[in-house]
This record gives structure tokens, sequence and C-alpha cells, in this order.
């Protein structure tokens, strides 16, 4: 099912980039970063979180005890296992996660500055997420979306108003997926490029 989003009230500067893993989300936003852009990677705070003395270290330490943190860092490899094979505790984390990024993401929509924010979980979580945007931007690198959803590998950056997530086989949410622009990847990093410096015309206007 197709909507246009509602009227714009948002007027933070946070452009959010997402997509599915392998995507080439951060490729992308790594051209805009050269490109003089400010941004801002999810994944890297969270990762930074984890260290000793950091408030996603304490998360997990009193969450999930002792035996998933060392005494350096969390201990990565043994969370994710766990949070592969426990539901419950993969929903908790993401919850208890989810909080952290929100508030890291909601100081920087406070400074009013135009930022590049990477954030792959949005697609999974765009109702917690999407009032910290401006704009969202997805890249899509499968060929069998564009087929699934009747759309055409754009040679420039084109905009849409929705996308269906169950047609994306998102098996944690069904609907309507809404997005300001699409970012068709071929996987060639040349033309990639090309579509961040086209994209970087675009935020000139926005």
């Amino acid at each position: 099912m197709f909507k246009m989003p509602k009227e714009e009230i948002n007027q933070s500067k946070l452009i959010c980039v997402t997509g599915f893993m392998g995507s080439g989300k951060s490729t992308f936003v790594n051209f805009l970063k050269q490109m003089g852009c400010e941004t801002f990677v999810a994944d890297e705070f969270v990762h930074n979180s984890y260290l000793k003395g950091n408030i996603g270290y304490k998360i997990i330490k009193d969450n999930f005890g002792t035996d998933y943190v060392n005494d350096e860092c969390v201990d990565r490899p043994k969370l994710r296992e766990l949070i592969l094979n426990n539901q419950e505790k993969k929903f908790l984390l993401e919850k208890l996660m989810n909080k952290v990024i929100y508030d890291k993401i909601f100081e920087l929509k406070k400074e009013n500055r135009q930022i590049i924010v990477e954030l792959g979980t949005y697609l999974f979580f765009e109702e917690y997420f999407k009032d910290l945007f401006y704009k969202v931007v997805v890249v899509d690198s499968s060929d069998k979306n564009y087929k699934k959803n009747n759309f055409k590998k754009f040679s420039n950056i084109e905009k849409f108003s929705t996308k269906p997530v169950g047609n994306l086989e998102n098996p944690q949410k069904e609907g309507v997926f809404y997005t300001d622009f699409l970012v068709g990847n071929c996987g060639n990093l040349f033309d990639l490029e090309s579509k961040a410096k086209d994209f970087l015309k675009v935020l000139t206007h926005i």
C-alpha cells in the first residue's frame, strides 16, 4: 500500500541514511563525509559505548551479567551468541540500546546542524526513530527488491513516497515504509560516488 508522507513539521537538519546489510549505505555515507558532510555512524557509536566505563558497557553488565563483559569491553561474540538463541534477550537488548542511540541522536538534533546519520536499524524501528529526522534516504542494492516493487534502477537520485517493507522481506514489520530518497546501488563505486555527489546538490535545497 502506498501513501503520501504527512506534511513536514520536523525542522531538524538530521538526514538518516539506512539500508539492509551489504546495501552500500556505509560507502555512500563515507563518500558524503569525504565531500565535507558532517556524519554520525550509529554502529560506531554503539561499539564505542561498549568500552568499559561507557554507558553501553554498564547496560550490558547490569542487564545481562558480568559473563558478558570483560576488563576492557563488552564481550560481543558471547553477547551475539546469547541473542541469537534467546528472543527475549534479543528484544531486551534492542530496547535498551535503541534508547541509547535515540538519546544520542536527539542531542545531535538539538544542535540544529545538518548531519548525515547512518542508522541501519531505522528499517526495523521506523516508528521509534522517525521523529528524529528531517529526511530519510534508503540505499538499496537488491535486484529482487526493485523487481518486486516495480521500481527501475535509478541513474540518479529519485524521490518517492513509500516502500512496502513486507516486500523487502523484513520479517519484523509489515505495512508501509516512508522514505524521501532511494539510492539504487548497482555495485559500481563510481556510480555510487556519482549519486553521492547528486545527493550533495540536493542537500543544499532541503
